[in-house]
């Protein structure tokens, strides 16, 4: 019985944890960034704040932790359970942030291939 319910479980909070960091890119980084200004990393006790004005879920907060903090950081502040899952974490939080919510391109243009007689083509 206990193995079929955690079985169960096992997907489910996979489905609520991506849901959560889909929540989290869209609402986290900008509030940080009114709040706080811009900048890669943020303290633990801005991104509770951050988290609890845009009324995300404080289960998942390690979503936060990770996407705006250094390693050791989280180390110091996330649940030791937690400490292996932190490129996970932020890898999953990134997934799914949209590239002008949190960081503007320095060059689109730079990615593009220009063909011959300046197209951008190459046929």
């Amino acid at each position: 019985m206990w193995t079929f319910l955690a079985e169960i479980a096992s997907p489910i909070e996979k489905v609520r944890l991506t849901l959560a960091a889909r929540r989290y890119a869209r609402h986290l980084g900008s509030q940080l960034r009114r709040a706080y200004g811009g900048g890669d990393e943020y303290t633990a006790a801005q991104i509770r704040v951050a988290v609890q004005k845009c009324r995300l879920p404080v289960r998942y907060i390690t979503l936060g932790y990770a996407a705006f903090m250094a390693e050791e950081a989280f180390r110091a502040i996330a649940d030791k359970r937690d400490w292996p899952e932190y490129m996970s974490l932020r890898a999953l939080y990134f997934e799914w942030v949209r590239v002008n919510s949190f960081s503007k391109p320095e060059n689109q243009r730079q990615n593009l291939s220009i063909g011959a007689g300046g197209n951008l083509w190459p046929w």
